[in-house]
């Protein structure tokens, strides 16, 4: 007999009350609750996500908010009488009968890279799945090849003759050289699909189809509405098993194809409401609610969220009628209720009646990790992660699970807010084994976070409101969330910094809804702030660094009643009324009035917070936590009706002294599973870093142990960059050093302790922190000219025992960009239409860079909107780099941008898009800077010169010695000298208003070593600052100019009659270098008509002249004229026999007319620097002209389609000779490669010509061919029949020369 299997641990439901509610309630499991699914998209073919409990559609629509699968379908075309049509790249394209549509139809097309719409897992199971099948006919074309050699009169007979390479078997060899060589040479970009869109005729709806074989035939492709519409969805492959639906926008001009950017987004809505109608054990928390699917994750920064995309999943949900919301995504932010996006949120929750649940993120333990949006919006209910010993067993298989106990997850993030918000609501089970995406190829996956407890209590709310409407009960989300946090099961050993409220518990949220719902009305809702001591309102009182904990502090509380606009009367408002009894938790610090009475107006009490009346022991660095709350008098039992958290730290005190180092320790701890030890600290004046040693002894198991630290910053910024967490193995007796930045004079919250499921109880822990650094009079050192002289001073403020050992490094180059042009314009009310008619508006500001170097390293940043999402004034920023001659995509960033390669030299597009429903506010960015930070390469970063006095920096004395100098007296002053950057050291491309940036190592680390390379590395977004360093900048000044000297040279002066001459001649190149061939034919033609009359027969203002130009002794002139009828001729015609025999004979001109022995003997023999200055320029030009004429003579010969005479071939092969006398044309020479790769093919050497054309990637040192030099590659691959690889290269070209509109955002 089988055992059983707790398998409802799985999903967990029993913590939270929903397993006994559905058991108890079979019709109150979600019905009638739509639920939105902000995230990375979810995958309508994924197991459980078919159908309701009632037999619903589970999914009712998907929605990608990113636009990263946005196809641009302006283009169209119409249906021929064959039922084909020209595809965006040229390709024919077969519709098929059976779409029934009649000759003439207007069918949108478009192209799409399909890796564009994958995530990266995918992504790198599909590159090594076409790998294999790529292999597999690379490995035929390598044994066929090698068997022709092996057997080459064999394989000669039994080829045309036409086909038998000229250069025999040498040929051969050559080709598999080449093959071998191209094996991993070939780029998988993967497959680049053909896109049609159109209206059918019968219906009147959109019907798009993916032409996923790549062939153009569109037989095989499902033709699909939008799924909103009908539930359609498909499948990219059976290798991929990628599902994709569709959605329009823009009256046909944008279709929007939804695919997912990871399995996190399928793996929320299975745990929200998965239904598996035969197998119920493995449902969802609510199996009959509705889902809507929002991708928020764009693919292209690999499921990063953007502002664009939230923003329009708000519309979508407002326009959905959505009840409720989970968001399992946020980034660490430092301002409560600030920004764009977060206002539309808390919008979204009060104006529009929609629960929205999100995680509390995944920073813990250290208090204030809390992100956005959950726990920094109001509105939103922020979900914490707890882990229950059921879950620990089936999830997590522990050991001796009947003796842990449930706890909060180590990592799941703690409140307070910055503002002193509680940060986290209430927590729920973070973890979960249920469905993934059909491309994960796993029916089901185990994940953890916040991100799995967000979506357990979005269940659970599915659950009560479903009952709810059942009921026929009212309510809104403050009294949901009344409810819950009124309800939730505190956790034993818990504090609500941790787990919020507690527990959410379904059966007793929905029976206190039931009860209390009718006397709470859905209209009202009571808003508390603290107004004193903040500069916007805030949510609760926070009082952490040790100055706010020395004294009372008396602080203002707003009690305000908000009325629904629509939902709300006049005699609501004039009825109101309600006596409130206010208390605390914590009477002996803090103290409030007992009574207040709140009428339809913003009240006010004051609350008084006294630290100094905390027991003693707080000394010690410990933080207390109460609450301020009211009840509601006519119903004291329903709970409070609002609460204002109160966090308090005493930080302990470091003493600092002139023999010893800052030092705290902490000896002989206890740990097991989950125990946290959190301690605060006030850092020392001018300590700048800390060292922290970590002990255990007598550990007899390996154990996971964390450390973390924290300090927030003023002026506040992100926990993403003021916290450090690191995760150590110990066993033993183990010692680990860890070295941290702090911040002089603020709190530093300091916690270690052992993670939730490393088992083991024995042995102790020990852990000590010492306060390091040296304190510099500037926090910048900024240089503005050439060779400056920088003085730095230095003291040692709190200990005696430290070395001062300045290290200077410039390693990136911020260049500022201005807007080349702007585009200010509204968007579709469909997609981007706010309340009220409102529309969002887009500013696109356009920026050219230009590099002289392949594969430069740059990032761009928008000045003051990079690094800020949530809190962004702006509801979006996104920026995209094209190469501007290709069109080609490069990249793409938002907020948090990072290192990009540009592959070649050139011109690049820098385009930025930023959305906001204020026009006027975008129309004041139009001449906004972007700045470009450009890396130093690794051998290219400046070293400066560190001096130990002025006089030395001065004269460049000696330096201050690389050991250091010790700073031992408290106090004492020490001064040392940086000289700014020479002439000689700074980049050539560098320029006025550029600011070279970098490090300057102030004190010496112990057991910290770096190199230049290192503080621009993958992982650093920017300069990357060690310890114990400032930031060091140079505002880069105009170079000095070097002044010429003057020229003696009476032939240096040209008379009037030559300068004329010569302007006429150049105005003909500039002509012919601007393809305006027939007007430069007329005007040459001019030149020549009027050179032959005679003075004053020419009637022409340049009748003096013209003799000038065309008299015998003009031998240069005629030269370059006859170089300009050579142009014009190949410019002009287009008949291949025509130009064949017009190309030539001006060739042989340009040829006759240059002293061919001259250039010989020049070139042959060594001559003196004045020589070669005198006649080195003229003959320089005279030997371009020389190859030039060559080459295009030989071109001529080689791109006729008809073949050549044997004198035309004859003709061929001398200029070919004549080519090799100047030039090594096997070396792959970009002038000369694409002459003698025809060449070679026109003599069937297929590998000699293959060979010479790859020469030319390893010559323009960015591994990326011309245009031309591609189409000829592909040209080789066919003839060579390499079938493979003529794909492979197709496809590449397809992404390197881009065909349509420019990809925007």
């Amino acid at each position: 007999m089988a055992a059983d299997f707790p398998i409802k641990a799985v999903v967990p439901k029993a913590e939270t009350q929903a397993l006994h509610f559905v058991e108890q309630n079979p019709r109150f499991d979600g019905r009638g609750v739509i639920v939105a699914i902000l995230d990375t998209g979810v995958d309508p073919g994924a197991p459980g996500l078919q159908i309701t409990s009632d037999g619903k559609p589970k999914i009712i629509d998907l929605i990608d908010g990113s636009g990263s699968g946005d196809v641009e379908m302006s283009v169209l075309r119409s249906l021929s009488q064959e039922g084909t049509i020209e595809g965006l790249n040229g390709r024919k394209l077969k519709i098929p009968q059976s779409w029934n549509l009649p000759t003439q139809t207007e069918i949108r097309v478009g192209t799409k890279r399909v890796f564009q719409l994958f995530p990266k897992p995918l992504i790198s199971r599909m590159k090594a799945e076409r790998k294999k099948i790529f292999d597999e006919k690379h490995r035929d074309a390598v044994l066929a090849l090698t068997r022709a050699i092996a057997s080459y009169d064999s394989y000669k007979s039994n080829i045309p003759e036409s086909e038998i390479p000229q250069n025999g078997k040498f040929d051969l060899e050559a080709r598999l050289e080449q093959l071998k060589a191209m094996e991993s040479a070939i780029e998988d970009v993967g497959p680049i699909c053909d896109v049609v869109l159109f209206r059918d005729p019968a219906t009147k709806l959109w019907r798009a189809a993916i032409d996923t074989t790549e062939t153009g035939d569109f037989s095989n492709a499902k033709l699909m509405g939008e799924y909103k519409i009908a539930q359609e969805f498909s499948t990219f492959s059976d290798l991929d098993r990628m599902n994709y639906s569709f959605c329009v926008y823009d009256d046909g001009n944008t279709l929007s194809i939804v695919t997912n950017a990871g399995s996190h987004g399928t793996h929320v809505a299975g745990i929200v409401g998965a239904n598996y109608p035969e197998q119920p054990e493995l449902n969802g928390v609510a199996p009959g609610c509705q889902i809507v699917g929002i991708k928020i994750g764009d693919s292209r920064l690999g499921s990063m969220e953007t502002g664009t995309a939230l923003v329009r999943a708000f519309i979508a949900c407002r326009n959905l009628k959505v009840d409720l919301i989970n968001m399992s995504y946020g980034e660490p932010s430092s301002r409560s209720n600030t920004g764009r996006v977060l206002e539309l949120a808390n919008q979204l929750v009060w104006k529009h009646g929609v629960i929205f649940v999100a995680s509390a993120g995944n920073n813990g333990p250290c208090h204030t990790t809390v992100g956005a949006p959950g726990g920094l919006a109001s509105g939103l209910i922020s979900v914490g992660a707890m882990v229950s010993p059921g879950m620990m067993d089936v999830q997590y298989s522990l050991r001796d699970t009947n003796s842990l106990q449930e706890t909060q997850y180590t990592w799941s993030s703690r409140g307070p807010s910055e503002d002193g918000g509680l940060g986290v609501c209430i927590s729920a089970p973070g973890g979960a084994i249920t469905s993934v995406p059909n491309w994960t190829l796993h029916k089901s996956q185990l994940m953890n976070g916040t991100s799995m407890s967000s979506p357990n209590a979005c269940g659970c709310l599915a659950l009560v409101l479903s009952g709810l409407k059942n009921q026929n009960v009212p309510y809104s989300p403050a009294l949901v969330r009344q409810a819950i946090e009124n309800t939730a099961r505190p956790v034993d050993g818990q504090d609500k910094l941790t787990h919020g409220a507690g527990v959410i518990q379904v059966t007793d949220s929905f029976e206190w809804l039931s009860s209390h719902g009718r006397h709470f009305k859905p209209y009202l809702r009571l808003e508390a702030a603290v107004t004193a001591h903040n500069a916007h309102k805030a949510r609760g009182i926070y009082l952490r660094e040790s100055d706010q904990s020395q004294h009372a502090i008396e602080e203002t509380i707003e009690i305000r009643p908000i009325f629904h606009d629509v939902l709300s009367t006049n005699d609501d408002k004039l009825a109101f009324e309600m006596r409130i009894t206010i208390s605390t938790d914590a009477p002996s610090w803090i103290s409030v009035p007992s009574h207040f009475v709140l009428l339809n107006e913003n009240r006010t009490f004051k609350a008084c917070i006294d630290p100094t009346k905390l027991p003693t022991s707080a000394a010690d660095g410990s933080i207390h936590f109460a609450e301020i709350v009211g009840h509601d008098s006519a119903r004291p039992d329903a709970g409070p009706i609002f609460r204002v958290p109160v966090t308090v730290v005493k930080p302990r005190k470091v003493l600092t002294d002139n023999s010893k180092i800052p030092t705290a320790q902490w000896n002989h701890l206890k740990t097991c599973p989950g125990t946290l030890f959190r301690k605060f600290i006030e850092v020392p004046l001018g300590a700048s870093w800390a060292e922290i040693t970590v002990e255990c002894t007598q550990f007899s198991t390996n154990r996971l142990m964390v450390l973390a630290a924290q300090s927030i910053q003023h002026p506040k910024v992100s926990t993403k960059f003021t916290l450090f967490d690191k995760y150590l193995w110990m066993q033993g007796d183990t010692r680990k050093v860890e070295r941290i930045d702090v911040v002089a004079g603020r709190t530093l919250e300091l916690l270690f302790g052992q993670y939730w499921s490393s088992l083991g109880d024995d042995g102790e822990l020990s852990v000590t922190i010492q306060f390091r650094g040296l304190s510099p009079d500037t926090q910048c050192l900024t240089l503005t000219n050439y060779e400056e002289i920088g003085r730095v001073n230095v003291r040692a403020l709190c200990n005696g025992q430290e070395t001062l050992a300045p290290r200077a490094v410039l390693c990136s180059v911020q260049r500022p960009l201005y807007p080349t042009s702007s585009d200010l314009r509204p968007l579709s009310l469909e997609r981007d239409g706010l309340d009220d008619g409102k529309v969002v508006y887009q500013m696109i500001l356009s920026y050219t860079y230009q590099t002289d170097d392949a594969g430069i390293q740059i990032i761009p940043r928008v000045p003051n909107l990079s690094e800020v999402l949530y809190d962004s004034p702006f509801e979006a920023q996104f920026w995209m780099i094209h190469e501007a001659e290709t069109k080609r995509l490069i990249g793409h960033g938002d907020a948090w941008p990072d290192w990009l390669s540009l592959p070649t030299k050139g011109k690049y597009t820098i385009s930025v898009q930023l959305r906001h429903d204020d026009p006027s506010v975008l129309e004041k960015m139009k001449n906004f800077p972007l700045l470009l930070e450009r890396q130093l390469s690794k051998d290219k970063s400046i070293t400066l010169s560190v001096y130990n006095s002025h006089y030395n920096a001065i004269s460049g004395g000696s330096k201050f010695p690389s050991s250091g100098k010790a700073v031992h007296d408290l106090g004492h002053e020490v001064s040392f000298f940086v000289a700014a950057p020479t002439t000689g050291s700074v980049p050539a491309w560098v320029k006025k208003g550029d600011t070279l940036l970098g490090v300057l190592q102030i004190s010496k680390v112990d057991g910290q070593a770096w190199e230049p390379a290192d503080l621009v590395g993958s992982e650093s977004k920017g300069v990357k600052k060690p310890l114990g360093a400032i930031k060091l900048c140079f505002s880069a000044p105009p170079k000095p100019k070097n002044v010429p000297a003057k020229s003696n040279n009476a032939n240096s002066q040209l008379g009037l009659q030559d300068q004329l001459s010569k302007y006429i001649v150049d105005h003909i190149s500039t002509l012919v270098n601007q393809s305006k061939f027939e007007e430069a034919q007329k005007l040459l033609a001019r030149l020549k008509e009027e050179s032959t009359l005679q003075g004053a027969q020419a009637e022409s203002f340049l009748a003096p002249v013209i003799p000038g130009i065309f008299k015998d002794e003009s031998k240069a002139m005629k030269l370059v004229l006859a170089v300009l009828e050579l142009k014009i001729a190949d410019g002009l015609t287009t008949d291949p026999m025509l130009r064949r025999k017009t190309v030539t004979a001006a060739a042989q001109e340009v040829i006759s007319r240059v002293d061919r022995d001259a250039l010989a003997v020049f070139f042959g023999m060594r001559r003196t620097p004045e020589e070669t200055a005198d006649q080195g320029k003229q003959m320089e030009e005279q030997k371009k002209f020389l190859l030039d004429a060559l080459k295009r003579k030989a071109l001529s010969l080689l791109n006729g389609s008809t073949p050549l005479t044997e004198a035309e071939r004859t003709m061929l092969n001398d200029t070919i000779s004549d080519i090799r006398r100047w030039v090594d044309l096997d070396s792959g020479s970009a002038d000369f490669n694409e002459v003698v790769v025809k060449y070679e093919r026109s003599r069937n050497n297929l590998g000699t010509a293959l060979r010479l054309l790859r020469k030319e990637l390893g010559n323009n040192h960015s591994n990326i061919l011309s245009k031309k030099s591609s189409e000829t590659l592909l040209e080789l691959l066919q003839a060579l029949k390499w079938h493979h690889l003529a794909d492979a290269e197709r496809r590449n070209q397809l992404a390197r020369f881009p065909q349509g509109p420019l990809t925007m955002f």
